[in-house]
């Protein structure tokens, strides 16, 4: 807050502030995810640099309580945004954090999901080497000629890249670019879901429109 309004007061600087005023605006407006504007704290973290630098200029004692103040406050959030506690106690830790400054235990949650332990930026960094696993298994388990013809439809990026980084398997996908890159050389006659039960066939929809895709819609979920 000190580095946006300096930057509002400073003219030449004034058009990054008022960059972040009406992103942060309809970011609140539309729910959007909190990490969104990520990309605009830095600089406001910098001109709030700047102030408190000139505040304590030729003052080293301010300068170090400044430095003493900062130490405890970022051990206390640091759990908040970085994987360093054991989980059943990083549970914990956010459960106690978020009542003893009464807000919901469901404040980090960036996803449209039941509110759990864990916001979904912790659990969403396991089981991506299993899930990749499990699918690889599939897919050696089929006939050769179908293993030639066959593709991974994953629901999201995050099933799509994982399957992708951690084997050589083919993947498609309808969500963000995946959707852009299309089919990507498959031609449907083997198509595989990397979680099946999560499947609408509007969803396949969005990918097999306009492409040579044969695949069977009815064998998926209504």
């Amino acid at each position: 807050m000190i580095g946006l309004a300096w930057l509002l007061r400073k003219r030449e600087l004034r058009y990054l502030g008022l960059a972040y005023v009406p992103m942060i605006a309809i970011m609140i407006a539309l729910k959007g995810k909190n990490y969104y504007p990520f990309d605009l704290y830095p600089y406001l973290a910098a001109a709030g640099g700047v102030v408190i630098e000139r505040w304590t200029a030729g003052r080293p004692i301010a300068q170090s309580s400044v430095a003493v103040a900062l130490m405890p406050l970022g051990s206390l959030t640091a759990p908040l945004v970085l994987p360093i506690l054991p989980e059943p106690i990083e549970a914990s830790y956010l459960h106690g954090f978020h009542k003893a400054i009464h807000v919901p235990n469901g404040s980090l949650e960036n996803e449209h999901v039941k509110v759990a332990e864990l916001p979904t930026d912790f659990t969403g960094m396991h089981g991506w080497p299993e899930l990749a696993a499990t699918v690889q298994r599939v897919y050696d388990s089929l006939p050769s000629e179908e293993r030639r013809e066959a593709a991974v439809f994953a629901r999201n990026y995050s099933d799509a890249g994982a399957v992708e980084f951690y084997s050589d398997l083919p993947v498609i996908s309808g969500h963000n670019n995946y959707y852009l890159w299309g089919p990507r050389g498959a031609n449907g006659k083997g198509l595989h879901l990397s979680r099946m039960a999560l499947w609408r066939k509007q969803e396949l929809r969005l990918l097999l429109r306009g492409s040579r895709f044969q695949c069977p819609l009815d064998r998926f979920e209504p």
